[in-house]
């Protein structure tokens, strides 16, 4: 198995994963299952944590690809991830088992730009 072939995978389960959590918790489910979550702080950093790692698996993915020459940094993983937490954390509105949080979302921006980029660091690019 070639390892672009089993980051995709990986990229496939996880975004799996994080799609269940997101449906448990708009569920009401996510009190007796994550107890721990109540805490202040962990949800921050879960937010950070899940989303971000989420977004560097996109940018793998897509070879991190970038919209453009000219602004290299921006990678189209990013992109569909800044947009993806936005309609979900605003989707929250409207749901009677989730609260909209602004430091929810910044801290989803957060990961997505600092964890999601972290592959520009050690990685290749390929062609815009």
């Amino acid at each position: 198995m070639n390892l672009k072939f089993f980051v995709r995978l990986l990229t496939a389960i996880y975004t799996v994963a994080i799609a269940f959590i997101v449906w448990c918790a708009s569920a009401g489910w996510y009190r007796p299952i994550f107890v721990w979550v109540q805490s202040y702080a962990n949800d921050k950093w879960l937010h950070f944590v899940l989303v971000g790692t989420l977004a560097m698996l996109l940018n793998l993915s897509f070879d991190l690809a970038a919209v453009s020459q000219r602004t290299r940094w921006i990678l189209w993983g990013t992109l569909l991830m800044l947009s993806l937490a936005t309609v979900e954390e605003l989707s929250q509105q409207w749901l009677s088992n989730r609260t909209f949080d602004l430091g929810d979302l910044a801290c989803n921006y957060a990961g997505i730009l600092i964890i999601g980029h972290l592959p520009l660091l050690f990685g290749k690019r390929t062609k815009v």
